[in-house]
């Protein structure tokens, strides 16, 4: 059973595949809640939440206000969006994203990885082997023991702030600069401790490190770079509808629990979260208790709304990443609504969406859900997503 901490309640707590829970906190109340240990996803509220996930391999998402997210044991993912936040990974291989405000991530024990690219934030590896990505805010980063990798994305601003390193090892860490320059170059003074790239400082570390190439590289922007993880499709043969997951333990449950999901293969490519240039943003997943059916947005607005008047909705947290907005190289996903079943159809296929738009007006068209990467390997049939 889930643990709720007085004065709150969640707004619904319903049960996962893996018997974790999903817990949802109530938006406008602070939440104080502490889950099962099995594996379970939470989301908090807009206000100050502090939100524990015990043991197992938890997804955390404190929404808005200055919430603190605890992980405790497991592969935990945590995220927030604004305000002021603490997010502890605690042991485990932990993924942590920041918000838009000053946040503290803490990745302790485990291979974490660290994402906070606004704010002026401070970032600390703990032990094991870290990667810790930013942009070029006023942060202060910290490996701790094991070979961490420290990954800046750098804007186009001609006056970044500077990033700190405090305890980058030679010969053990790394420096990745992803820079949309052509042949950018990097420097090191050895008596102000500063690395520059192409003139702009943007790297404060110890002074007279004996800095060489194979402690930094370079990588471009381009948007194969970006391309994530593959997006399987399964159709539900009792509702019609299709479910989308890039998570393979959930597409092994599926096949091995669900008969009633045919496997149809891979739809399309995600966006990498953590090399996505510009950075993409999650779409997430909510199942409608009364048609049992998954829908699909990368709308915050959405999100919110369907979390605050849609109790039906269960939250399943987040399916993968695209773009709200199309770059080189993506495709848009487009998303129909049948009202008298009340289910969405998304596909990725310019014939199929032609098709509906022309043979079948109990589907309304509601534009473009979001972009990602187009399967490349896919067979004749396989438009039609």
């Amino acid at each position: 059973m889930s643990s709720i901490i007085d004065p709150t309640t969640p707004a619904s707590s319903s049960n996962f595949l893996n018997e974790g829970l999903e817990i949802i906190g109530l938006l406008d109340q602070v939440n104080r809640l502490v889950a099962t240990g099995r594996g379970d996803s939470i989301s908090g509220g807009n206000l100050d939440d502090i939100i524990s996930g015990g043991g197992g391999n938890d997804t955390i998402d404190g929404l808005d206000g200055s919430d603190r997210l605890l992980g405790d044991g497991g592969n935990d993912r945590l995220r927030d969006s604004t305000g002021n936040n603490i997010l502890d990974g605690g042991e485990g291989d932990d993924s942590l994203a920041g918000g838009t405000d000053n946040d503290e991530l803490l990745g302790r024990d485990g291979n974490d990885t660290l994402n906070d690219l606004l704010g002026n934030n401070t970032l600390d590896g703990g032990a094991g082997d870290d990667r810790i990505i930013v942009s070029d805010g006023a942060n202060i980063l910290t490996g701790g023991t094991g070979r961490d990798t420290f990954h800046f994305k750098l804007s186009e601003d001609p006056s970044p702030e500077i990033n700190e390193i405090t305890d980058f090892q030679v010969g053990e860490d790394r420096i990745i600069i992803q820079s949309a320059a052509e042949n950018p170059s990097a420097s090191y003074d050895t008596a102000t401790g500063k690395l520059s790239v192409d003139g702009k400082e943007i790297v404060q570390l110890d002074t007279d490190l004996n800095i060489d190439v194979n402690d930094v590289e370079f990588i471009g922007v381009e948007p194969a770079d970006s391309e994530g993880a593959t997006v399987y499709r399964f159709l539900n043969s009792n509702t019609n509808a299709h479910l989308y997951t890039t998570s393979e333990a959930e597409r092994e449950a599926i096949e091995t629990d669900l008969p009633e999901y045919n496997f149809e293969g891979e739809s399309y490519l995600a966006v990498d979260p953590l090399t996505g240039t510009p950075e993409p943003k999650p779409v997430y997943r909510f199942f409608n208790q009364d048609t049992g059916v998954h829908l699909y947005t990368i709308s915050e607005v959405e999100k919110t709304s369907i979390l605050k008047n849609a109790p039906n909705f269960s939250f399943e947290g987040e399916a993968f990443y695209a773009y709200d907005t199309q770059i080189e190289g993506t495709v848009p996903v487009y998303r129909f609504f049948e009202p008298t079943i009340g289910a969405h159809l998304y596909t990725s296929s310019e014939i199929e969406n032609e098709f509906i738009e022309q043979n079948l007006p109990n589907y309304s068209a509601e534009g473009i859900a979001y972009y990602v990467f187009e399967f490349q390997s896919l067979g004749a049939d396989s438009d039609v997503v």
